[in-house]
């Protein structure tokens, strides 16, 4: 019972930190979508869904956050783009996977996600007492990414949107190539 209130927990603060700009999700006459229409929210929980589906997990045990929409006009990592394309959809996940070694969970999400078309990343831990793994997938305008640690404990997130691919990737301070 400590594992899903801790999950659950865990969910709310990821929804309460991504949920910031929620402020600017209103669309406009330029363009944008409105955020209120939850855009590419259908692609973000298929793709959510079948990570999970990969590993095994029952979907019961998988704590999905609320939808959050990012509209970031003056970010810099996505000033390359139009001002009314410096947007993201997104929602993160979690689950305990019990009775699953750390590599075989890594294994199959990674598997999964490069069957999918995604090029993806491995990632480990910096800090020499940590075994926590990560990894990062790119395709187009879609970014998954994640943490596996040695209990199961384990975090999906997918981000859509033209700026996505802008917000993903890993601190080098805490994360480092892990192939």
């Amino acid at each position: 019972m400590a594992d899903r209130d801790r999950r659950r927990w865990l969910a709310i603060v990821a929804a309460v930190a991504i949920g910031a700009n929620l402020g600017a999700a209103c669309g406009d006459d330029e363009g944008r979508p409105d955020g209120a229409g939850r855009p590419r929210d259908d692609e973000i929980t298929a793709t959510i869904d079948g990570v999970w589906q990969a590993v095994g997990a029952d979907p019961e045990t998988v704590d999905v956050a609320e939808y959050a929409y990012r509209f970031l006009p003056d970010d810099a990592a996505c000033a390359d783009l139009e001002r009314d394309d410096r947007w993201y959809g997104q929602r993160g996940s979690t689950a305990t996977l019990r009775g699953m070694a750390q590599s075989d969970i890594e294994a199959a999400i990674v598997d999964h996600l490069d069957g999918e078309g995604f090029t993806v990343q491995r990632f480990r831990s910096t800090h020499p007492d940590s075994p926590l793994r990560a990894y990062l997938a790119v395709r187009d305008e879609v970014v998954v990414d994640g943490t596996v640690d040695p209990d199961g404990y384990t975090t999906v997130s997918v981000r859509s949107g033209p700026c996505a691919a802008s917000h993903g990737d890993f601190d080098p301070d805490l994360f480092e190539p892990a192939d």
